[in-house]
This record gives structure tokens, C-alpha cells and sequence, in this order.
């Protein structure tokens, strides 16, 4: 009896040891699988992320931004830096993002606001930091994906795609990891579609072929918008097996915790709703302008396009809205009343006169066009050296013109190449002037030329511009009129309208979310007076001005 209860002795201390190995086992990996961030947040520009009790906080306010650290009841608020930062992640005792500052490189600091590195030289997206992992799409080699040590070692490729003909700067885009898979719309195909890989570059496959926007990984599904039916909401199964349609909305920013999609409805003007991941239980949450849509547990955190951008939150059922006060100062406060709330109280006397502001939009024409050259600009990257040096033989493209316009009122003109022209518009590669080199801004398409309005994000103006899709039976030019903003990447489209262009030309017109209004003007169309080719010595004169 006694040699039976000594064998069942070593047997459950075999047991208990053989346990706690497998548990450390599980949790070493579960370690080394630790995400930074939710792949919804980081599609949303990854500006909160959390680790225990702590908030981290990229507020991004004019040409300036803050991170910040708070507790999620909005006390113990401190400033850690004064980087623009996107994409934070947040893994052990330290954060990783892509500082704008720094031109969009790759940096880590302490969560105390200590020891910040420089991790890479690699311009950077889609940050996702696993373990001791950090995978991003590298702006400085065509948007292919990468990945590199948390410490700045062992960088890899894992995708070798070549320049495409279309004029976009990143392959890969809005970039998921789940476990050891990795998700992205591929821009090179011009359709969209999303692929997986392996997290070793290897297995790739194709998932979905839809002209997919801001596609969000989440249990089994893919949710995105799908662009191919008026970007309206759909989920596909990883597996391929199903694609299910949620709502009619047309929509942009999505989010998706639990059985929940968050979005802002474009049908909306933009404002805040939830649907079930079933397509049920439609709600509207809020009255906002809403963008780049972050969450983190019951709060969702996001841009108000209505109040200039300003940092908002709410709690996920729509209540408690909070505005992030004193952006520009050095503290950050968050305060606890519904801005509805505040506007009231200090508004006491019902009966005093407000003064009616008059808006008035200066409108700077683009310059004349100039020296035709017979190719069409296909930069990859942000920073160019040399944009005549990047440009492909287009046999079927008119011919090319460069044209000047100050989108961003330093007194310096942007540079604007076109690259092909018609009764439909001219195609444009606009790029910032610098001293050595050029940034590129985006691809735009319009008939005239565009308005620049007094309005800002990034640095930019936004601007209005009308492109030409074509007439009717009394003759008269059909046109979607559309306003662009600057999101510190490229330009794009925030809100659009068909409209004839004799319509646009005599009526006040276009009033999103404001009551401001737009008019549009025209410049006329000027015969050339050389053909001699471009090159970026013809822009010493204006980096001359540079300061």
C-alpha cells in the first residue's frame, strides 16, 4: 500500500512539472506571437494603442503632433514626445511607429518617454509589431513588405514586386497580420485585390477579387470596402468560401471589435455608425465628420472633421462623447462633458446677435502650361531624386506638360506633371519642391484648374477640383466635383458630387458638413511656346527660396 502511494506521488509530480513546462511553453509563445496593436486600429493610422491600464495617445493637430500617455479614465495625462507619430504599437517597455518628423522612418521609444531610436532608414506603413517582429510596407522600395528585428537588426524582404505602370506609389497596402499570415490589397494589378502571405515572404495567395479599401482581418472574416459596388460594406470568408454585402452605405474608415463594424457612413456626410458583423442592428452614433477610427475596450476614438480635425472619443454605444483639449500647448487635457454640453453654458444670452463670418476662398491658378516632354511620371516613392528619371515611354498618352500651382502658400510652387490629356481632363503627378530632392503628393485628375481652398490638414490646403466623366443630350459637360484634403500622405477624396459645368460655373455650390461655401474657377487653355524636355534644374529658381 505504501509503495502504491509513493508510485502515485512521483507520478503526480511528473504531472504538475510536465504542466507548468507546457504553460510556460504557451505562454512563451503567446509572447512571441504579441500584437502591438488591432489590425483596426493600425488601417486607422494606429493613432491609440494600450497595454494594461495605459492609454498611448498620437494626437496630430495642424503641423504638429504629441504623444501622450493617460489611464483610460483620462487622468495622469503626460507628454512623451513632440514627433508626429502614426501606427503605434506597443509591445513590453517600449513604442513603435512611423515618425512623420523624421519623413515616415521607423522609430521606438521607451513608455516612459525615454531612449528614443531611429530603427531603420526605410520609409514606413502598416506597422505591426509580433513578438520580436516588426512588419511594415516600405515606402523606399515600391511598397513592397518588409520586416525587421525590434531591435533594427535582421531586415528582410518579403515581397518583390516591380513597378506597375499605374501611377501608384505603394504595392502593398493596408497591411493585416494574423498569427503567421499576413494580409494586403496589392495596388500593382490596378484592381485591389487582397492576397495573404506567409510571415516569411512565402505561399502567396490570392483572396479576394474586389477593388477592396481599407480591408480589416477579424476571426475568419475579411471586412472591407468594396469600391468595385460603390464602397459599400461587404465581408468575405478567409477561405473564399462566402462574400456577404452588410449595408448600402458607401463608406470608408471601418473598425471591427467583436461582432461589431464601426464606420463612418459616406452617405452620411461622414457620420459615425455600428452594424453587427451580421448586418443587423444598424445604429448612428454621432453627428461628427468622422475619421481615422480607433478603439480601444467600450471607447472609440477618432478625427472631427467638423471641428478641424480636433480628437474626439466616445463610448462605443454612442454616449460620453469627450473632446482631447489643448492640442498646441504642452499639456493635453480631456474633458469630461459632451462638447454639446460646454457650447451651451457659454452661451448664456439667447438674445445676442452672432455675427454672420463671411468666408472668402482666394483661388490661385495653376501657371501656363510649359515645355512638353513625351513621357508620363511613374514615381514609386515618397522621395524622389529625380522625377524625369522615373518616367516610362507612353505611346498612347498626348503630350506631356509641367505646370506650377502653391498648394500650400509657402511661396514656393508645386510641381505639377501631366501626363496625359483629352476631353475628359489631364492626369497629374504633383510633387512638392524641396532643396535636394522632390516628395511626392499624389495623382490627380481634373478638367480646370483647381481651387485652393484656406482650409489645412498636413500642411496642405485642400483643394476642389472638377473632372470631366462626359455630356448629355443638350450638349452640357457632366463632371464630378469632388473636395481633396491631404491625409500627410497624398491627397484624397473626402467628398464628391456630379453637377454640369455651367452649373458649377454660375451657382454657389458644394457646402460638406459646413456652411461655408465653394465657387470653382476656370483658367482658359494656352498654345505652347516650346518643346524643349524638363529636368529638375528648371526648379533651381524656386529652391533658391527655400529657407
Amino acid at each position: 500500500m505504501m509503495k502504491f502511494k509513493k508510485t502515485m506521488s512521483i507520478l503526480l509530480l511528473l504531472l504538475l512539472i510536465i504542466s507548468l513546462i507546457s504553460c510556460r511553453k504557451i505562454q512563451k509563445i503567446a509572447k512571441t506571437h504579441e500584437n502591438g496593436n488591432t489590425n483596426g486600429n493600425i488601417i486607422n493610422l494606429g493613432l491609440v494603442a494600450s497595454q494594461g491600464d495605459w492609454l498611448y495617445i498620437s494626437i496630430l493637430s495642424k503641423d504638429s503632433g504629441k504623444l501622450i500617455k493617460m489611464h483610460s479614465d483620462g487622468t495622469e495625462i503626460t507628454v512623451l514626445n513632440d514627433d508626429e507619430c502614426m501606427y503605434l504599437n506597443v509591445v513590453n517597455d517600449w513604442i513603435y511607429y512611423r515618425n512623420w518628423s523624421d519623413e515616415g522612418r521607423l522609430y521606438k521609444i521607451h513608455t516612459d518617454g525615454t531612449d528614443r531610436i531611429k530603427l531603420s532608414e526605410d520609409v514606413v506603413y502598416y506597422i505591426h509589431v509580433v513578438g520580436d517582429w516588426i512588419y511594415y510596407e516600405n515606402d523606399s522600395d515600391s511598397g513592397n513588405l518588409y520586416k525587421i528585428r525590434t531591435d533594427g537588426s535582421n531586415r528582410i524582404k518579403l515581397t518583390d514586386d516591380k513597378d506597375s505602370p499605374y501611377l501608384y506609389t505603394e504595392q502593398c497596402m493596408y497591411v493585416n497580420v494574423v498569427g503567421r499570415w499576413i494580409y494586403f490589397r496589392y495596388y500593382g494589378d490596378q484592381r485591389g485585390n487582397i492576397y495573404k502571405i506567409r510571415s516569411d515572404g512565402s505561399e502567396r495567395t490570392l483572396l479576394i477579387s474586389d477593388n477592396c479599401y481599407n480591408p480589416i482581418v477579424c476571426g475568419n472574416w475579411i471586412y472591407y470596402c468594396n469600391h468595385t459596388y460603390g464602397g459599400k460594406l461587404y465581408k468575405s470568408s478567409i477561405n473564399r468560401s462566402e462574400k456577404t454585402i452588410l449595408t448600402n452605405d458607401s463608406v470608408f474608415n471601418i473598425n471591427v471589435v467583436g461582432d461589431w463594424v464601426f464606420y463612418n457612413n459616406e452617405s452620411d456626410e461622414n457620420h459615425l455608425y455600428k452594424i453587427r458583423s451580421d448586418g443587423t442592428d444598424r445604429t448612428k452614433l454621432n453627428d461628427d465628420f468622422s475619421k481615422n477610427i480607433n478603439i480601444i475596450g467600450d471607447w472609440i476614438y477618432y478625427e472631427n472633421g467638423s471641428d478641424n480635425d480636433a480628437f474626439y472619443r466616445i463610448k462605443t454605444d454612442g454616449t460620453n462623447r469627450q473632446k482631447f483639449e489643448n492640442q498646441d500647448s504642452g499639456k493635453v487635457a480631456v474633458i469630461k462633458k459632451p462638447a454639446e454640453e460646454i457650447k451651451e453654458t457659454e452661451t448664456e444670452d439667447e438674445e445676442k446677435e452672432v455675427e454672420t463670418p463671411t468666408y472668402t476662398y482666394g483661388v490661385w491658378e495653376l501657371s501656363k502650361p510649359s515645355d512638353y516632354v513625351y513621357e508620363y511620371p511613374t514615381n514609386k516613392s515618397q522621395w524622389v531624386k529625380d522625377p524625369y528619371k522615373e518616367i516610362n515611354l507612353c505611346e498612347i498618352c498626348h503630350r506631356i506638360s509641367r505646370r506650377y500651382c502653391d498648394i500650400n502658400q509657402d511661396g514656393i510652387p508645386e510641381l505639377f506633371l501631366s501626363w496625359s490629356g483629352g476631353t475628359g481632363g489631364s492626369n497629374y503627378v504633383v510633387y512638392q519642391i524641396t532643396k535636394g530632392d522632390y516628395r511626392f503628393l499624389g495623382n490627380l485628375d481634373f478638367f480646370p484648374s483647381p481651387q485652393i481652398l484656406h482650409t489645412k490638414h498636413n500642411g496642405f490646403n485642400d483643394l476642389l477640383i472638377f473632372w470631366r466623366l462626359g455630356g448629355n443630350e443638350k450638349g452640357e459637360a457632366e463632371g464630378v466635383l469632388s473636395l481633396l484634403e491631404f491625409d500627410g500622405n497624398k491627397y484624397k477624396m473626402i467628398k464628391e458630387m456630379n453637377i454640369y459645368k455651367e452649373e458649377a460655373i454660375k451657382k454657389k455650390i458644394f457646402t460638406p458638413n459646413t456652411d461655408k461655401i465653394f465657387s470653382h474657377n476656370y483658367i482658359s487653355d494656352d498654345d505652347i511656346e516650346t518643346n524643349k524636355p524638363w529636368t529638375r534644374e528648371a526648379d533651381d529658381e524656386y529652391r533658391k527660396l527655400i529657407k
